[in-house]
């Protein structure tokens, strides 16, 4: 027997790469939690079985419903109980009150208005008191599902908003317990998430000149007593002749290195200002630039505003439970 349309396009989505078991399953994750261990749960449009591979996963006792014979097929090889039988078909035949919850994704998008309050009706009689029915749809509120998802699938019918969902659970007995968006099928076009630290420049202060490095005005070494009558003045005086050009080259050789030495200190002065000023500029200039990003960010923060806004997650949900009579 040939595979449905359904199935065959599928089959063509994920050889072709444009879905992935992996991204489904990660969506899917997302609604286990409403389902609870030792739960007997039935699985409309089960499909392949990897929600019902999820929930069996987590202690639940999971039947799976779909009437597409591939689809079936792939279930069962996951160990999935499958009836293979249109999904209204399956829940008139099925008993009052015998599943404590019951998960329907991706499936009233394919139906009409008539048959998923149908459905939904069906679903509240086989459901125990205490059961609740999760139903699962394409988000027509996102640009991208309302423009090109939805669009895609050559055997969607039309999409409901979250209104007529949580509209179609009320007609038939339920109470929207929880409602809203799957946030693992976010779509963003373009997502950049960029922190700039507003620099901070230290600009170090100008070095001071150090007095301590001039000599002293004076290193003539003390003369001896100048007596030239005695022995030891003509001593004196002879050791002064001896000493006196030597200090008098050392002092003029002192005078070269400290007027060297001050000229270097004002080069390295007029250095370090200049370096200094470059560094202030550059400060300046990245104060600027900071102010300009600032800037910037707050627009781009705007525009992912209005992103989020036309481009939701593309999966709403809404969680009914039976009213108390």
């Amino acid at each position: 027997m040939k595979p449905s349309l359904e199935s065959r396009y599928y089959d063509f989505l994920l050889q072709s790469g444009y879905i992935s078991e992996e991204a489904n399953s990660e969506l899917l994750q997302h609604y286990s939690p409403f389902f609870q261990k030792g739960a007997r749960i039935l699985d409309l449009g089960c499909g392949s079985g990897q929600h019902a591979q999820i929930l069996e996963g987590k202690g639940c006792v999971v039947v799976g419903v779909d009437n597409d014979p591939a689809m079936a097929a792939k279930a069962r090889a996951k160990g999935i109980e499958v009836i293979e039988k249109e999904v209204l078909a399956s829940l008139k035949e099925t008993s009052d009150e015998s599943f404590d919850g019951i998960f329907c994704s991706n499936l009233i998008e394919h139906l009409p208005p008539e048959a998923v309050s149908a459905l939904c009706a069906e679903s509240h009689r086989v459901l125990r008191s205490d059961g609740h029915l999760l139903l699962a749809t394409p988000n027509p509120s996102s640009l991208i599902v309302h423009l090109y998802e939805f669009w895609r699938d050559p055997t969607h019918v039309r999409p409901y908003n979250l209104q007529v969902v949580e509209f179609f659970l009320w007609d038939t007995g339920f109470e929207c317990t929880e409602k809203g968006t799957n946030p693992h099928s976010a779509w963003t076009p373009h997502q950049v998430e960029q922190t700039l630290l507003k620099p901070s420049v230290e600009i170090p202060p100008r070095p001071e000149m150090d007095e301590n490095l001039s000599p002293k005005e004076s290193i003539k070494p003390r003369s001896f007593s100048d007596d030239r009558k005695s022995t030891a003045g003509k001593i004196h005086r002879r050791f002064d002749q001896f000493l006196t050009p030597h200090t008098e080259d050392l002092e003029r050789r002192l005078k070269i290195l400290r007027e060297s030495i001050e000229k270097i200190h004002r080069s390295q002065q007029n250095q370090t200002g200049r370096l200094a000023d470059q560094i202030g500029a550059c400060a300046n200039q990245l104060e600027q630039l900071f102010e300009q990003v600032s800037s910037s960010n707050q627009s781009l923060s705007k525009l992912q505003d209005d992103l989020n806004w036309l481009f939701p997650p593309r999966e709403i949900f809404a969680l009914g439970q039976k009213r108390k009579s």
